[in-house]
């Protein structure tokens, strides 16, 4: 006890966790997951506990071992959805009458599922009365019984499912205008980022899922992560606003980038411009404020785009590649290949 002293969390005989959530984890803890093998991120310990590694790494059932900073993670994807937010189109004609005919065909549905709901209600009735009348004529068999007790757990189930049918709000075609529901979004979002608690509930009802895939520059270099996820503004609508037609509307694919973009990146579109106006490198990198370096790199990622056809200068990396000395769990005795979602192992190629 003596020796185990030191790794104990009570202060003063006291518990600092004790009638504390353990689980709850600041987002995007337990919101994100790896895109090789479908294991959940989490917090390692790496640098102050900040950085999050797939659990897969740690169990030696996956390559990925690339970190993720946590804090910082966060604060590109919420400035990419707000950005996003800002650029999402108004509702248009079309979709104020796909709504419209949503409503309608909502509400013909509604009455044939509450008819027969009706009628099973009334058979699951009419067998119960009739099971009570055979029950009171005298010396009823057990099966009879058993028959009645089954017959009214039925009975109960269908009046409960009734009324839920019943209880249900037809939906609406007044939309909110685009502004308000921008402003709503930003408001929500904003008062969210100081609570880490509501800012993870939040952000998990407006985004399913977070996928994180590796990625590695066309060139070389290091393997960073970028996020991929579909943002979801249905959840801000009310429960009568929220059709199919307004989910098409107000979801949108995104992928976010979790590093930091070099400068030969970050200006590369800038630097091929200025260069095909004839201007020399000194004097491109003296007018953007970087270095000459900087933007001979631009002018050669942009060579090797163009040789290899690709508009975005990252591609993804989908196994291990072997000029890449930080990625060894796959090469670890230990290690055996197996993907979340189908659960099947297979050893590396």
């Amino acid at each position: 006890q003596k020796r185990n002293a030191i790794f104990s969390p009570r202060k003063n005989g006291v518990d600092p966790r004790k009638g504390r959530p353990k689980r709850r984890t600041e987002w995007p803890g337990g919101h994100v997951v790896c895109g090789i093998c479908g294991n959940p991120f989490r917090y390692d310990g790496l640098a102050e506990k900040k950085h999050m590694l797939c659990r897969g790494a740690s169990d030696y059932s996956c390559w990925n071992s690339i970190t993720l900073d946590g804090p910082k993670a966060a604060e590109k994807m919420l400035a990419a959805i707000l950005d996003e937010i800002e650029r999402l189109p108004g509702f248009d004609a079309e979709l104020i009458a796909a709504v419209a005919a949503e409503v309608s065909q909502w509400g013909s549905a509604h009455k044939t599922r509450v008819a027969a709901a009706a009628r099973e209600v009334a058979r699951l009735q009419f067998e119960s009365d009739n099971l009570s009348t055979a029950i009171r004529g005298g010396n009823p068999p057990l099966r009879l019984v058993s028959d009645l007790h089954e017959n009214e757990q039925q009975l109960a189930v269908a009046t409960a499912a009734k009324a839920a049918i019943e209880a249900e709000q037809q939906p609406v075609c007044d939309l909110p205008p685009i502004d308000e529901l921008r402003r709503i979004a930003r408001e929500r979002l904003l008062n969210a980022q100081a609570k880490p608690r509501e800012l993870g509930t939040l952000m998990k009802s407006l985004i399913p899922e977070i996928r994180v895939f590796p990625v590695r520059r066309c060139d070389g270099g290091r393997i960073m992560l970028r996020a991929k996820f579909v943002l979801s503004l249905l959840p801000l609508l009310s429960a009568n606003q929220r059709t199919d037609a307004a989910q098409k509307c107000l979801s949108v694919e995104m992928q976010v980038d979790l590093f930091e973009l070099p400068q030969c990146e970050r200006f590369r579109s800038q630097v091929i411009s200025m260069r095909q106006a004839g201007l020399t490198e000194s004097v491109i990198a003296t007018e953007l404020r970087i270095t000459k370096t900087a933007a001979q790199h631009a002018a050669a990622l942009n060579r090797k785009m163009i040789e290899r056809g690709l508009s975005d200068p990252h591609i993804a990396v989908l196994s291990p590649p072997d000029d890449y000395g930080k990625l060894r769990r796959h090469r670890h005795p230990r290690y055996r290949f197996r993907r979340v979602e189908t659960g099947e192992g297979n050893t590396p190629a």
